[in-house]
């Protein structure tokens, strides 16, 4: 019988006003974490919303908008914490 996987994925959000690392570090012992990058310019209203449709966790990682190659530093070390 196949394992069921739980999965939680997050979207990186830079204009969120609120920064919630319980968010990330919350987490329990599973086998999948998605976290979702944005590209230069950052998300669409549109795509934000589709996500949240699709219960993603929509999370900032602080009031600086930080480089790509950063923020998945960052937010891959808060999902392991």
């Amino acid at each position: 019988m196949p394992r069921t996987t739980k999965q939680t994925s997050f979207l990186i959000y830079p204009a969120l006003t609120k920064f919630v690392i319980s968010d990330i570090t919350n987490l329990e012992k599973q086998a999948a974490v998605g976290i979702f990058i944005g590209p230069e310019g950052g998300w669409s209203d549109f795509e934000v919303d589709l996500v949240r449709q699709r219960e993603f966790k929509v999370v900032s990682l602080g009031k600086t908008t930080l480089r790509a190659e950063t923020a998945a530093v960052i937010a891959s070390y808060l999902a392991c914490l």
